[in-house]
């Protein structure tokens, strides 16, 4: 399935955004879950990379090692598309609150070390007997 820019980066932003302890973020791997938690798929290393970039350019999160966190304004973001029951509401809100914002684009560079997502999805797969 082709996703938009939006779709990703709204996906990946839910999935930093369920942390139960937020001022400590999710491991590569607890966003792996989550992701499959909320769409039972997994985007590309590229797709993931490229949404962490743009979440990152925009003010939406923080990187450090293997951890993803929400910044200020992520948790106001997430905070304010809120409502209706389930991911798929939030999710369209986000799309659209994306769709209206400046385009951002990704650095050039990955923020995250190379191959980390791939690890983590392979760690997430083994842990949970799915590969």
């Amino acid at each position: 399935m082709i996703r938009s820019d939006e779709s990703i980066d709204a996906w990946v932003l839910m999935a930093v955004g369920s942390s139960l302890v937020p001022w400590r973020g999710r491991s590569l791997v607890g966003i792996v879950g989550m992701l499959d938690a909320i769409e039972r798929a997994y985007p590309t290393a590229q797709e993931f990379e490229g949404a962490i970039g743009r979440l990152h350019a925009r003010d939406l999160i923080r990187v450090r090692d293997d951890r993803v966190r929400l910044s200020a304004d992520g948790r106001v973001l997430l905070r304010t598309t809120r409502g209706g029951r389930g991911f798929l509401n939030q999710w369209k809100r986000l799309e659209v609150a994306f769709g209206d914002m400046p385009a951002a684009k990704a650095p050039p560079e990955s923020l995250l070390l190379q191959g980390a997502f791939d690890r983590a999805l392979r760690e997430y797969l083994m842990q949970n007997g799915l590969e």
